[in-house]
Parts: C-alpha cells; structure tokens; sequence
C-alpha cells in the first residue's frame, strides 16, 4: 500500500458499528539483518519500505476496540545473505522502488551480511483483530 495508515483509517471508517477487520502486515521492524549489512556495506537497502507498527495500531485504536493486537516475528533459516536473497526471490517478495544493487555493491553487500549460530528474525508482522464501536 502507498499510504498504509491512511489505507486503514479507511477500512476502520467503512466498518459498520460492530463489524469485525483482522489485519496482518509487514512493518518497518523487518529485515534486520539485511539492513544491517546494506548499512556496514554502504550501499542501499533494497527492499520495501515498510509501515511502522506502532503507528499502524495508534490508527486502528482510533476506530477500533482491539481484541487482539501482537507482533510477531518471523525467521526462515538461511546459511547466508545470498541464501536469504534467493529465498525471497523465490515467494515472490523480490519487489521493490528502488534500483537492483549494482554486482559490486551486491559482493559488498554479502560481505557484510552477520554470520549467526541460529536464525534471526527476518519478519516482524503486525497482526490486528479489532471490532467497530
């Protein structure tokens, strides 16, 4: 969504007093390591920019009595940067505005990208279930 805030104030406004509107969404917390690495490599981060949570539920608390409001985190294991890169191409997450890093910047990039025993959260979604007073 281009104005996702503004896209939710809309749908909690369309509710009729006592309709029910379950959202899940990616927000900013999202891809941590790979910011991490754009940002140690110098060279841009990529993907979308993403909605931040606490201003995504400050919108729907406004219309809405939540019942349930989390944030959740997400990790799939990946050995490395070019892993995580090719797995996200691979659900179709591969979407972004900005321009593809250049091979240069892609070799940086992965020389950058943090080496960890486990796997660290790669998503942080927030999910709303909330009901029209």
């Amino acid at each position: 969504l281009e104005q996702p805030e503004r896209e939710l104030q809309r749908w909690c406004q369309q509710l009729q007093p006592g309709g029910w509107l379950a959202v899940a969404v990616p927000t900013a917390g999202s891809f941590a390591p790979w910011r991490a690495a754009a940002s140690g490599a110098g060279v841009p981060f990529t993907g979308l920019g993403l909605p931040d949570a606490a201003s995504l539920e400050a919108v729907a608390r406004q219309e809405l009595t939540l019942h349930r409001c989390r944030l959740l985190h997400f990790s799939r294991p990946s050995q490395d940067g070019l892993t995580f890169l090719r797995q996200m191409k691979a659900i179709g997450a591969q979407a972004s505005r900005k321009a593809p890093l250049r091979p240069t910047q892609l070799r940086q990039l992965l020389a950058h990208w943090p080496t960890v025993s486990r796997p660290q959260p790669d998503w942080q979604v927030l999910l709303m279930l909330g009901r029209k007073r």
